[in-house]
């Protein structure tokens, strides 16, 4: 997925579907490095939002049908789509209450 053409765009626009499941987007300061701590972040509990906080991520609720803006730094948007746990069938460790999908979305150059 590519931003915007527009070099100088500082946000990227998404909108859920009504029927999305999704809790909301922690927005991250940079893409990943290396491997993401968020399931070791969910198994312990932690609310998105007090995750967020402590990570110093922006935590933005998705709200089903209305645009979210995430910021564009340097080029990309990187961020984690958070469900609850029942959404993702597939879980080995369902002691979780959350789950994530991480994406970094760059400048087509």
């Amino acid at each position: 997925m590519g931003l915007p053409d527009a070099s100088d765009a500082s946000s990227l626009e998404i909108c859920f579907a009504e029927d999305s499941p999704a809790l909301g987007i922690a927005v991250r300061p940079e893409p990943e490095r290396g491997n993401s701590d968020a399931e070791a972040v969910w198994q312990s509990g932690n609310a998105p939002q007090q995750w967020c906080e402590s990570q110093g991520y922006l935590w933005l609720p998705v709200q089903a049908g209305k645009p979210l803006e995430l910021p564009v730094r340097d080029g990309v948007v990187a961020f984690e789509v958070v469900y609850p746990i029942t959404w993702y069938s597939d879980v080995a460790d369902r002691r979780a209450p959350y789950t994530s999908v991480y994406f970094d979305v760059s400048r087509i150059k």
